[in-house]
């Protein structure tokens, strides 16, 4: 299955940089660290990272750079083997977790740094993918954006007290809980992971997007039509795209904004 690829990312109106993405095609790693802007494809294996740091210090972006550099690692130390997926990025989340604790242990002023994960492999044209965390995981199918990862901040339970009743609509908009996480890599237990193991079978044509929550931003209409109408087509103009019109939407708050944008052929 052939995919074409890239990867966008702006720092927004923040003084720190703590997103931090990759992908891996074909056994070549693209990093966000080297370039915030990059393109490309694959034939074979295909991985995307994507993580979102937290934390003062600047310790957030030393706790994303953990993670993407140990789901990478994982991927590139192992055989290429059918059926390998869902191990390695079992494997890589846990030595994320694993590599933000001995770092705290060694450098206490990180101490408290964390970070989101979403993590997708390709196999036998199915996705696999874990996360922990708010960061998205999005399919664009025949003009349908649908999420499929979960979301471990608070914002689903804020807004099923506004589908109850309990809350209004403009109180969950300002709710100061909304973006508290529920789930995040800190080098501790992880309360809640969510698992694509099964394999999520794609399509020609299927877009898939990873994204910080710096896209948060845009709504569903304005992330498609990116894909859409006379804008550029290819992966690279698209992702730019997205980041752009995310920035320009969030003004003077906007807050760091990473995507990986996949297309299925």
């Amino acid at each position: 299955m052939k995919v074409e690829f890239a990867l966008a990312q702006a720092i927004g109106e923040r003084e720190n940089q703590e997103d931090s993405c990759a992908v891996v095609a074909d056994g070549s790693v693209t990093d966000s660290a080297e370039t915030p802007f990059a393109a490309g494809s694959a034939r074979s294996a295909f991985f995307g990272i994507m993580c979102d740091g937290m934390g003062g210090h600047a310790s957030g972006e030393v706790a994303a750079r953990l993670a993407v550099s140990a789901v990478v690692e994982s991927v590139l130390a192992a055989p290429a083997e059918a059926g390998a997926v869902a191990h390695l990025l079992r494997d890589g989340c846990a030595r994320a977790n694993e590599d933000i604790a001995a770092t705290a242990k060694a450098h206490p002023q990180t101490d408290g740094m964390g970070t989101t994960l979403v993590a997708i492999g390709l196999e036998n044209g199915a996705l696999h993918w874990i996360s922990v965390g708010d960061s998205h995981l999005l399919l664009l199918r025949k003009g349908q954006l649908t999420k499929l990862n979960e979301d471990h901040s608070m914002r689903p339970a804020i807004d099923r007290m506004v589908a109850e009743g309990i809350i209004s609509q403009d109180e969950a908009s300002s709710h100061p809980d909304r973006n508290a996480l529920r789930s995040v890599l800190m080098g501790e237990p992880v309360s809640l992971i969510d698992t694509g193991f099964g394999g999520w079978p794609l399509q020609a044509g299927d877009t898939i997007i990873l994204a910080s929550d710096g896209i948060d931003v845009l709504d569903v209409g304005e992330i498609k039509r990116a894909f859409e109408g006379r804008r550029p087509k290819t992966m690279e103009a698209t992702a730019r795209h997205l980041v752009e019109r995310a920035c320009a939407a969030g003004g003077a708050r906007q807050d760091n904004t990473s995507v990986i944008v996949v297309r299925v052929q």
